[in-house]
C-alpha cells in the first residue's frame, strides 16, 4: 500500500513543481516587461525635453579707466591737485572728498567713543553727537552722527522725534550712505 501511495504522490508533485516554475516564469516575465516599459518612458521623455543651449561663458567687464585722484598731504591734511587738471565744481568736489578721507583717516576720538557707546549708552550718544554736529553740522562725520542721533532717538523709544530728525538727516546729506538707511529703515518703512 506504501508502494501505491507514492507512485500516486509522484504526478502530484510533479504538478505542484510545474505551478510553482510557472509562477515563477510569469513574475520573470513580468519583471522584464516593467523594466522595459521604465527605459521607453525615459527615452520618451529625454526626447520631448529639448536640449538647453550651452550659456555663453562668463566674462567680467573690463576694467574701467580710472580718474587721477589728489594728493593728499598727511601732515597738513590739505589736498593738491595733480598736474593737468583744470580747476572747477567737478575738482573742488573731489578735493573735498579726498579731504573728508584723509580727516576720516586720520581717526577721530569724538567718532570712536560714539562707535564705541553704540548699543550701550543711547542718551550719551545722543548728547554726544547732537552737540558736535552742532559745533560742524557739515564736517566729514556729520552724516554718522546724525544716523547716530536718529538711532539713540529710536532706541530710546522716542520714534515721532526720530522721524524728524531723519527727515532732516536726508534733506541735510541726500545721496550718503547713512540719510540712505534711515530712509530705508525709518522713513519708507516706518516702524
Amino acid at each position: 500500500m506504501a508502494k501505491k501511495l507514492v507512485i500516486a504522490m509522484v504526478p502530484v508533485a510533479a504538478l505542484t513543481i510545474a505551478v510553482v516554475a510557472g509562477i515563477l516564469a510569469v513574475r520573470a516575465v513580468g519583471d522584464r516587461r516593467s523594466e522595459m516599459a521604465a527605459r521607453d518612458e525615459t527615452a520618451a521623455d529625454a526626447k520631448a525635453t529639448p536640449a538647453l543651449p550651452a550659456l555663453p561663458a562668463f566674462r567680467p567687464r573690463p576694467p574701467e579707466p580710472t580718474v587721477p585722484r589728489p594728493a593728499v598731504t598727511p601732515v597738513e591734511g590739505t589736498v593738491k591737485a595733480e598736474a593737468g587738471r583744470s580747476a572747477g565744481a567737478p575738482a573742488q568736489a573731489a578735493d573735498a572728498a579726498a579731504a573728508a578721507a584723509a580727516a576720516a583717516a586720520k581717526g577721530d576720538p569724538l567718532m570712536d567713543k560714539l562707535r564705541a557707546l553704540a548699543g550701550k549708552d543711547p542718551e550719551q550718544i545722543l548728547r554726544l553727537a547732537r552737540a558736535a554736529n552742532a559745533r560742524d553740522p557739515d564736517g566729514p562725520h556729520a552724516p554718522e552722527r546724525a544716523w547716530m542721533v536718529v538711532k539713540s532717538l529710536t532706541d530710546l523709544g522716542r520714534l515721532s522725534e526720530a522721524k524728524d530728525e531723519a527727515q532732516t538727516m536726508v534733506n541735510r546729506y541726500p545721496g550718503t550712505s547713512w540719510a540712505m538707511d534711515v530712509q530705508r529703515h525709518l522713513l519708507s518703512n516706518p516702524l
